[in-house]
């Protein structure tokens, strides 16, 4: 396992090697290939439009693409914003409860 100091050492040779804008080309890629992954797992799940690939296969890839995705945006300098993450979520579970409330109040 690569330590820290290696890690930033890597990422400085990479971005001396590429030009930023090319860092960003490759982010767009590694996401583009993450979303593929994720909808060829709700296929897996939802069971309707097989594909050859199993769950287990699907969840390996969707981690590596993830990974792709962390690799590169550190290259770049760009950081999860856990502050954000955790409004993000309180406002996430804020509208599936109110569009459940409001599924519940037209069913009645």
């Amino acid at each position: 396992m690569l330590s820290m100091k290696d890690m930033e050492a890597d990422a400085q040779t990479i971005r001396s090697l590429l030009k930023r804008e090319t860092l960003y080309l490759q982010l767009g890629e590694e996401c583009v290939e993450l979303a593929k992954e994720c909808f060829k797992m709700a296929r897996i799940i939802q069971g309707e439009n097989p594909t050859k690939q199993t769950f287990e296969e699907t969840k390996l890839n969707i981690e590596e693409e993830l990974s792709d995705i962390a690799n590169v945006a550190g290259v770049l300098g760009i950081k999860e914003n856990q502050y954000t993450i955790a409004q993000k979520r309180k406002r996430w579970i804020q509208r599936i409860m109110n569009s459940k409330k409001i599924k519940e109040v037209k069913h009645k």
